[in-house]
């Protein structure tokens, strides 16, 4: 496989791409900055949920095959991701008030949410669960 091919199907793959960089850069976060208040890193999740969307908008009505022919992109896909991405959202915003609610600051929240919804994403775009 061709370098270049390589990262056209990396671009493929774009909207998973910026979920695992997001849980990366809020886990960065927290461990660098602990004493910062949590919402904080609930922004960056919603930031990174919404431009892994934004993402996602191109690829609607494509249909290619992607790594040698094990991650397709379709129809089926796209409408996968879009829900997992909003569903993730929605877990973020109500879960903000329910952490201050219940007094818990754990900042590795957000990140295994954000790593969870990027499986769940690979696993929509899987052609063969082999």
């Amino acid at each position: 496989m061709s370098t270049a091919r390589l990262w056209l199907d990396a671009l493929g793959l774009l909207p998973e791409i910026i979920v695992v960089v997001f849980a990366l850069l809020v886990m960065t976060w927290d461990f660098l900055r602990p004493q910062l208040a949590k919402e904080w890193l609930a922004g960056l999740s919603l930031l990174g949920l919404a431009l892994a969307l934004a993402a996602t908008v191109p690829l609607w009505g494509e249909h290619r095959l992607l790594f040698a022919d094990s991650v397709a992109i379709d129809y089926f896909a796209v409408c996968f991701k879009v829900v997992a991405l909003v569903v993730a959202a929605f877990v973020v915003i109500i879960s903000v008030a329910y952490l201050r609610r219940v007094r818990i600051r754990r900042g590795e929240y957000y990140p295994l949410l954000l790593f969870a919804t990027a499986g769940i994403m690979l696993v929509a775009d899987g052609v063969n669960l082999l």
